[in-house]
């Protein structure tokens, strides 16, 4: 007797019931049940993630018009300091080219990140996907950046730290998560897949700074 493989259901989930699964049912169950639809790609979780760098970019400028120049985003601080200080026009066109690079680039980024997560995955004996991984890391990194950036602009500089601190938790549980629902890992092997994708980041992260700084100098 031959056995079929089990198709995947055809179901569409919008992204923000998606998301909503993603952060209030956090469960290897749930976030394998999610994958488990015929048509799951990374190229979705990619457009999430473009899509909160966007609006990452834009919010500022909207609230700084919007309050008429009396709440200023942190990301916007230097760009205002640039229009006092070199000339008016000067700021808001480097805040628009980096928005638009920083959009363009977002998308390669993203990418590079779920392929080290699943080269390391698949490196400690995981067999997973890239397309599903890609799909969970984006409904958890999106929401994540569209909260970190209404913090930055809602909340005084001084007790950003203070809220952002647990954002970066909640994103590294969750990223655990997805990882062991995805690659079948146990709970060891994909804490060590994050924590070493972490301090990749935090590595490359450091060395980028370190060489803006020199550079301005």
């Amino acid at each position: 007797m031959v056995e079929h493989e089990k198709e995947k259901p055809t179901r569409k989930d919008p992204w923000y019931k998606v998301w909503f699964q993603v952060y209030f049912s956090p469960s290897v169950d749930r976030y394998r049940s999610l994958v488990e639809v015929e048509g799951i790609t990374a190229a979705k979780g990619a457009l999430w993630f473009t899509v909160s760098v966007g609006l990452g970019a834009v919010f500022p400028a909207i609230l700084y018009w919007a309050t008429g120049g009396r709440i200023v985003h942190d990301d916007l601080r230097p760009i205002i300091m640039m229009e006092e200080m070199v000339s008016p026009g000067a700021g808001w066109m480097m805040w628009i080219m980096t928005g638009v690079v920083g959009v363009v680039i977002s998308p390669l980024l993203f990418y590079a990140g779920v392929w080290i997560v699943h080269w390391l995955a698949r490196k400690m004996g995981g067999e997973g996907n890239l397309n599903e991984l890609g799909y969970l890391l984006g409904a958890i990194a999106a929401p994540n950046g569209i909260a970190n950036t209404l913090i930055e602009g809602a909340v005084p500089t001084a007790w950003n730290l203070l809220l952002r601190l647990p954002l970066i938790g909640v994103q590294v549980i969750l990223s655990t998560i997805a990882v062991r629902a995805i690659y079948r890992l146990g709970w060891g092997r994909s804490i060590a897949v994050i924590a070493v994708f972490s301090g990749i980041t935090a590595a490359v992260a450091l060395v980028i700074g370190g060489g803006l700084c020199v550079l301005g100098r």
